[in-house]
């Protein structure tokens, strides 16, 4: 089978160096020499802002440069549930956590830590999904993962949103980032790669980190 791996425009712009351990983590997994997608943009970013028209062209380019691979890898949820929702077929696409949850079974032995782990409100998960996600990372990166220390669950980004309302997006951020800083996280990890970069451009002092770079820094795979 040929396989690709999708990494998307936030994900390649904030977190460059993510890709070399998404591509060693599946690997790991059992799907070595994946070739990386030549799509830009599953065009959700422009869904959101409303740009129907924009969000179709680019996930008809998306579907163009994955049309010769059996299976695309998708590092994103917001991605992968907008090119779903777009109707690319289900076979088609897979989620890489959960391929990670499924076949990673390392345990890491560094020291113990807390970690903010963040979920996106777009997610393609149900609530028993990630639970049993928290239950498998708190066991294989060894780490407290700790009860979201707020109530809403929007970071601000919102693919435009966070552009187009960015004071409003700022303070979204900036009771959340006090309120993980006050309940004593290490890191902020998520598999959202642009959940990650809006935390990114605010958190002060505690690191930002994506799940598959997380998961390599504490020794797995």
């Amino acid at each position: 089978m040929l396989r690709a791996l999708f990494l998307p425009c936030s994900h390649r712009a904030a977190f460059p160096d993510d890709a070399s351990a998404q591509r060693r983590l599946l690997a790991r997994c059992g799907f070595d020499g994946l070739v990386p997608l030549s799509a830009f943009c599953c065009g959700q970013p422009a869904a959101t802002a409303g740009d129907r028209d924009g969000a179709e062209e680019m996930v008809r380019g998306w579907r163009e440069a994955a049309a010769r691979f059996d299976e695309v890898f998708v590092a994103s949820a917001t991605c992968a549930g907008h090119l779903a929702a777009y109707g690319v077929e289900g076979s088609k696409l897979r989620y890489a956590p959960d391929t990670f949850v499924a076949s990673l079974r390392e345990r890491s032995s560094r020291p113990r830590e807390a970690i903010y782990l963040h979920r996106p409100c777009h997610d393609v998960w149900g609530d028993a999904r990630w639970r049993e996600f928290e239950r498998w990372l708190a066991d294989t990166a060894n780490v407290d993962v700790l009860e979201r220390p707020f109530r809403d669950t929007c970071c601000g980004f919102g693919g435009v949103f966070s552009t187009l309302f960015d004071r409003t997006a700022g303070s979204m951020m900036a009771h959340r980032l006090a309120a993980i800083s006050g309940a004593g996280a290490a890191a902020i990890v998520s598999a959202e790669p642009g959940c990650l970069s809006h935390f990114a451009a605010h958190a002060a002092g505690i690191p930002v980190v994506p799940l598959a770079s997380y998961l390599v820094r504490r020794d797995i795979g």
